[in-house]
Formats: structure tokens, C-alpha cells, sequence
């Protein structure tokens, strides 16, 4: 059976990408931080469906690791739905904190990197398969606050155009889907486990659900082999651009 591989996999866009994935007959390497949250997936779709690995995408090491163990049934990946990323503050540059910085960063563009890293063994010897990775419409619009998040984004859609390229001969297809406003914790994040705050961000929006997002990233991978989706950017019918 074909693996997809899902990094964020705990919440959001994440998660449902797992459950729509699994809907349509893939076996999931689920990855994220929240032992809890992966423990919780395995033991609703069971064991043989989903294998878990508990780390965080900035660990190089112990993602490789990780996938030096996977069990022979989940080795079959033809997928990675890179998801994992997160914007965090909402201070212009003069007042951020740049443990703040560090943190998108390195989530953003090195997780997004280690991921692929990871996963690229698997694909070659498989003789090709998907890349899909997800950046934001931060990528393309600006808007007050964005300044590393948005910067962060628009390396992940640069990054995918460039990995098409590099990987053309190689039976690999790359891509980027972008969402806009979507409802998940990715607000609660960036305003630090403010609530209020939080819901403020959609008063005058109707976002996007994760299940959306994921239904689009689906649509992708499931395209046939000789055609290659560059970029999808999809939002909310009424968001008027930018995620501020």
C-alpha cells in the first residue's frame, strides 16, 4: 500500500490531512510534537494504518533517526505532505523578539527542509513520488505584522518551484498549496494563547476549515502521474488578501 508522510500532523490542516488520506486508502507516517494527540491517532484508525513519530521537524538528527525505524509496512512512501509551520507574535520588526524569529525559522524553512531530507531516500528508491509542501498566501500578499512569517512562506514557494526543477528527472513532482485564513490554532499560536485575540482574527471572515485545505491537498497528490500542480492558493470567498 502507498504512505503518505504528514509533519504537523497533530492539529489543523495536519491532522485532517491525515484523516482525508487515510479516507482514500493511504497508510500515514504521522509526525508531530504532541505524544498525546499522535497516540490518539493511532489508537482510532489503529496501528497498522498509522505509525507515529513523536518529534520535532527542527531535529535533523532525530527525525532521520526516526525514519531509520519506521516498520517495513510504512516504508512504501510515495508522499510528503510537509505541513508543520507556525507564526508566532504579532509585533512589526522593530518590537519583535527574535526568539520569535528563531522559532519560525527554524520551523519554516529548516523543518520544511529536514522533512524532505528525510523522506527523499524513500522516494528514490520507490522510483518517484510527491513532494507537497504548504506555505500561505503570506507568501504573495503583504499585510502589517507579517515580516518573517511572510518571508518564511515565500521561501517554501520559491523553495518548491526550485525542488521541480531539481527533481524533474527523477519522477519526483513538487508542490505548493496555499491557504488563506483557515480555522485552527494557528491564530492562538501566533498571539501566545491569547483566545480572545485568537477568535478577534475571524470576526469579519468565514475561513477556510482544515478539512478544506486537506481536500485540496488530496486533489493534488491525486492528479495522475504526468501532470504536475506548481502552485494552489486557495482562501476564504470573503478574506480581502493578507492574514492580518
Amino acid at each position: 500500500m502507498r504512505t503518505v508522510v504528514v509533519t504537523g500532523a497533530t492539529s489543523g490542516i495536519g491532522e485532517a490531512s491525515v484523516r482525508t488520506f487515510l479516507e482514500n486508502d493511504y497508510l500515514v507516517v504521522a509526525i508531530g510534537r504532541r505524544i498525546d494527540r499522535l497516540q490518539a491517532l493511532v489508537t482510532e484508525f489503529g496501528a497498522t494504518k498509522v505509525h507515529s513519530i513523536n518529534r520535532d521537524v527542527r531535529d535533523f538528527q532525530g527525525l532521520a533517526a526516526a525514519f531509520n525505524e519506521i516498520p517495513e509496512r510504512f516504508q512504501s512512501i510515495r508522499c510528503l505532505v510537509n505541513n508543520a509551520g507556525l507564526l508566532v507574535g504579532e509585533n512589526d520588526v522593530i518590537q519583535s523578539d527574535t526568539n520569535d524569529w528563531d522559532t519560525m525559522i527554524d520551523t519554516n524553512i529548516k523543518g520544511v527542509l529536514h522533512a524532505i531530507k528525510a523522506v527523499l531516500p524513500f522516494l528514490l528508491q520507490g522510483g518517484g513520488g510527491h513532494i507537497i509542501n504548504v506555505a500561505s498566501i503570506a507568501a504573495y500578499y503583504p499585510y502589517m505584522g507579517g515580516n518573517v512569517y511572510a518571508a518564511s512562506k515565500a521561501f517554501v514557494h520559491q523553495l518548491s518551484l526550485n525542488l521541480k526543477t531539481e527533481f524533474v528527472a527523477k519522477n519526483i513532482r513538487v508542490s505548493c498549496v496555499s491557504p488563506g485564513k483557515t480555522s485552527s490554532e494557528f491564530f492562538l499560536v501566533k498571539f501566545k494563547g491569547d483566545e480572545k485575540k485568537a477568535k478577534a482574527a475571524f470576526k469579519s471572515v468565514m475561513p477556510l476549515e482544515p478539512v478544506d485545505v486537506a481536500n485540496a491537498i488530496y486533489w493534488v497528490a491525486s492528479q495522475p502521474q504526468h501532470i504536475n500542480i506548481n502552485v494552489l492558493e486557495l482562501m476564504p470567498s470573503n478574506q480581502p488578501f493578507g492574514l492580518g
